[in-house]
């Protein structure tokens, strides 16, 4: 089970290699993903961007690389999705180990303002 602290998970590694080795064993696991957040419409402008930058933070924390955050444009669903059919978009894309995308999930799982994401991985 992978431990929620990256930095323990870097320190398992250690305890087997040195730390550079541990270092680049943690940096050549990481994979390319993008994830796209459907927030409802009513999220204000400066709202959607600190929730942006904190997700960004959130992801840094975890150890992830190459984050790149886009705000999209609002658009008018086909179908209402928890009753809302204006939405706002943001793409996200990081590299990061697999491990950690259990931790990302959960906390985009407990966001009230979050109506769905979607996480793929890039090849």
């Amino acid at each position: 089970m992978f431990d929620p602290n990256i930095n323990n998970y870097i320190k398992t590694i250690d305890k087997k290699h040195n730390k550079k080795h541990a270092i680049m064993i943690a940096e050549n696991n990481k994979n390319s993903y993008t994830c796209v957040l459907l927030f409802k419409e009513a999220t204000n402008k400066t709202n959607t961007q600190l929730l942006t930058f904190s997700y960004a933070q959130f992801l840094k924390k975890l150890g992830a690389i190459n984050i790149q955050a886009y705000n999209k444009n609002s658009y008018t669903l086909a179908y209402p999705i928890k009753k809302s059919t204006k939405v706002k978009f943001i793409e996200v894309s990081f590299s990061i180990i697999p491990e950690a995308l259990d931790l990302l999930t959960r906390k985009l799982r407990l966001d009230e303002s979050l109506l769905r994401f979607f996480l793929t991985k890039n090849d």
